[in-house]
């Protein structure tokens, strides 16, 4: 039932490969106790699946660690702690194994790139992007002056939740399936996907374990004597005291790492000039920008653009512009757009983005939204065939970002024509507002109410319609925007 949720298919339609994992994972949880307290074979399923789960993806290579722990623990209060060290051994060989197994062709054809490559996650130069504290940076301009600052908050975070787990144990015991989500939240490629990918998995963990709520208890108010335990058989406990002073310092530390990666200013100071579309496919495939080096340093960006709250495009082409900023620099940018996924939808906000190596910093100019208005036409559509020779009147009104009437007079609003047929696009031979027939585009004003009026009279028959539609046009930079729907009419001979 979880798994209909249409979060869960749209990250699968998607491609969102962290659903690959999940059933593993969830297999691994369930009744992961059990390793401890089953006797039979099926006590290897939770280590086995587990592995298959890393060598899947790196995000549940976090979660390994506090399982082996609570695994760990679990065997030390019941068995002591030779037999229960022994047993978290095994189970961490049966999960190396199960790792390795499918990993094996790739290790034995090439080593060294297997090896660098399941470990760029840690130490690749990956493009900062997601929801989470890398949205402070990439859409409040906090921050952006060190990357190497959201990898030690990573690194730090990891460390010290690990620390906590082991201090305060059990009492973080139900929510392991969630490190991953609070571990990444403050990684520079930070995604709602590691967050969303857990939830079915500690549904299942918190449902499935055995519940122990006398210790979760103890852990908080401190140790105490649990009843039908062989005392030599318990595991280390830490005071109330500790266990406070170990989450305090944790997060003294955490505030203070953010405090320096937020005041870490971007050394890229960039603002967009204009933009060059590709018309009516309603894209931007040229950006201007002016890029100031505040640093010290010498610089080498590379540009991207981010839409639509966070969605990155490949990096585009520098068409115009210096390979290196130096100090203090002033230079203008004329960015190309690599291919057609790249381009940026007219419609929407967007920023342009610029990463550098050595040191690694990521700087995003202003955002800008080129079209925030548009068109409709009325009528919306004709639903019979004019003769030729007869007006047809196609009223154009302006409207705002949140598609209200904006009553302006004087705004030129324009409206073009063609056929589409199935050979390819023709010519038409339409009159509009008593131009010569085929003009395209026409111009008309709109009055104060914002619309715009142009009377249409066909001139000849065709088998195929003509497709009308209108537009705006940017007055700076001429680009056209805010492109209506497209009505089609089909022109029939004149009634006798």
């Amino acid at each position: 039932l979880l798994g209909t949720i249409a979060t869960f298919l749209s990250y699968s339609f998607g491609g969102v490969t962290d659903f690959l994992y999940v059933p593993f994972l969830i297999l691994a949880f369930y009744r992961w106790d059990r390793f401890v307290t089953g006797r039979r074979w099926t006590r290897y399923v939770g280590p086995t699946c587990l592995g298959l789960a890393m060598a899947i993806k790196q995000t549940p290579w976090i979660i390994f660690p506090f399982l082996v722990i609570a695994v760990a623990y679990e065997a030390w209060r019941r068995f002591g702690r030779r037999r229960g060290l022994a047993m978290a051994g095994r189970y961490v060989a049966v999960a190396l194994a199960a790792f390795l197994v499918p990993n094996l062709p790739f290790v034995f054809d090439s080593p060294g790139p297997w090896l660098r490559d399941i470990l760029v996650p840690v130490e690749g130069s990956l493009v900062p992007a997601g929801q989470g504290a890398i949205g402070m940076t990439l859409f409040l301009h906090m921050g952006g002056g060190s990357l190497t600052a959201y990898a030690a908050m990573v690194a730090f975070v990891f460390v010290a939740l690990l620390v906590v787990f082991v201090v305060t144990y059990p009492l973080l015991r139900p929510m392991m399936a969630l490190t991953p989500a609070v571990i990444l939240f403050f990684s520079a490629r930070s995604f709602g996907s590691y967050l969303v990918a857990t939830l079915p998995v500690l549904l299942i963990a918190v449902a499935s374990a055995e519940h122990q709520p006398s210790q979760a208890l103890r852990a908080i108010i401190g140790p105490g004597q649990q009843e039908g335990i062989d005392q030599e058989a318990k595991p280390p406990t830490f005071s109330p005291r500790t266990q406070h002073a170990a989450i305090g310092l944790a997060l003294a530390v955490l505030v203070g790492l953010l405090v320096f990666t937020f005041s870490s200013s971007s050394p890229l100071r960039m603002q967009i000039q204009a933009v060059h579309t590709t018309g009516s496919l309603s894209t931007v495939q040229e950006i201007a920008v002016l890029v100031t080096n505040t640093s010290g340093r010498t610089l080498n960006p590379k540009f991207t653009a981010q839409y639509d709250g966070g969605a990155i495009t490949t990096f585009w082409q520098v068409l115009q512009g210096p390979s290196t900023l130096a100090p203090k620099q002033v230079a203008s940018y004329l960015l190309g757009a690599t291919n057609q996924p790249s381009q940026l939808p007219l419609s929407s906000y967007f920023s342009v983005v610029a990463y550098t190596e050595h040191p690694d910093t990521v700087s995003v100019s202003n955002t800008t939204l080129p079209s925030p208005d548009h068109i409709t036409l009325s009528p919306i559509a004709v639903n019979e065939p004019v003769p030729v020779g007869r007006k047809l009147v196609l009223h154009a009104t302006v409207r705002n970002l949140y598609d209200r009437p904006i009553a302006s007079a004087g705004i030129p609003v324009y409206l073009g024509q063609i056929i589409y047929a199935q050979s390819g696009t023709e010519d038409s031979s339409v009159a509009v507002n008593g131009s010569a027939p085929g003009t395209s585009p026409v111009v008309s004003y709109t009055n104060s109410s914002g619309v715009a009026t142009f009377t249409v009279v066909g001139t000849q028959a065709d088998s195929d319609p003509v497709s009308f539609q209108s537009n705006l046009r940017n007055g700076a930079n001429g680009y056209p925007y805010g492109y209506s729907q497209i009505i089609t009419v089909l022109f029939t001979p004149p009634r006798a």
